[in-house]
């Protein structure tokens, strides 16, 4: 076990199992349907999801906690990401992984997913701040068109 993990296991024990955490969200399996780099650092992956509760799902910017590894012993390990989309036709989310060199419990079962593969996850929980916050920042997106511009992916 990597000492993150450990230390995750620690900190956190049975707390994500938790009635009051889990909330409305569903533990699922997620097949994947399709692999693909869309730029050299990140690998978007899609995949199927058999949702009871479709209108969950539609909704903007939404996380879902991936079960990236399940060890014999101990409590599985999971990571949080950010639902990129969702098609009600097809029950299909994208997520967007950055890749890095570590061998992180979420790079490992990256390195070895493929079309098929299943995948536990938990979700969605809705990431929500106040819309406010955008208004106000309209005038600052040439600046981050520009440094977007220049980012080497």
């Amino acid at each position: 076990m990597t000492k993150i993990a450990e230390k995750s296991k620690q900190e956190y024990g049975d707390l994500l199992k938790e009635k009051d955490h889990l909330q409305d969200m569903e533990q699922l399996e997620m097949t994947i349907v399709s692999i693909h780099t869309p730029y050299p650092s990140i690998v978007r992956i899609q995949g199927k999801i058999n949702t009871l509760q479709p209108e969950l799902w539609q909704a903007p910017n939404l996380a879902i906690r991936l079960i990236v590894s399940n060890p014999p012993e101990g409590q599985p390990i999971s990571r949080v990401y950010t639902v990129r989309s969702f098609n009600p036709v097809n029950a299909q989310i994208e997520i967007d992984f950055v890749k890095h060199e570590d061998l992180s419990p979420a790079m490992e079962w990256l390195n070895s997913a493929q079309v098929g593969t299943k995948i536990g996850l938990i979700g969605p929980a809705l990431i929500s701040f106040p819309i406010s916050y955008i208004k106000n920042m309209w005038s600052c997106l040439p600046t981050i068109r520009l440094y977007l511009r220049y980012i080497r992916y």
